[in-house]
C-alpha cells in the first residue's frame, strides 16, 4: 500500500511541474530612451491585463513616466483558475 501511495505522489508532482505556468511579459527592454516611440507589450499566456506608470492599455509610453525615472509593469492573468502576477522594472533615460 505505502508502494503505491508514494509512487501515486510521484506522479502527481510530475504532472504539476509539468503544467506549472507562470505569466511573462515578452519583449520589455530594461531601459528605454525618453523620446522612444511606444512600444506594445505583449504577455503570456494571453488574456492578462497589464498595468503601471506609462502603459495606455497594452502600450508603453516612456515620455509618460518622464527622464531618469522607473517603472514597475505589472502583467495579471488568470492560469488554470488562479491568478498569476509578473513584474518588471523599466528605467526610462533622458538620452539614448
Amino acid at each position: 500500500m505505502m508502494k503505491r501511495q508514494l509512487c501515486f505522489a510521484a506522479l502527481w508532482l510530475s504532472f504539476v511541474a509539468l503544467h506549472a505556468q507562470t505569466g511573462r511579459i515578452i519583449g520589455l527592454k530594461a531601459a528605454y530612451a525618453f523620446d522612444d516611440d511606444p512600444f506594445v507589450l505583449r504577455g503570456l499566456p494571453a488574456g492578462g491585463v497589464f498595468s503601471g506608470r506609462g502603459l495606455k492599455r497594452n502600450a508603453f509610453y516612456p515620455a509618460e513616466v518622464g527622464c531618469d525615472n522607473n517603472s514597475k509593469i505589472t502583467y495579471i492573468v488568470n492560469i488554470d483558475g488562479r491568478p498569476d502576477t509578473t513584474q518588471a522594472t523599466v528605467r526610462v533615460d533622458c538620452f539614448p
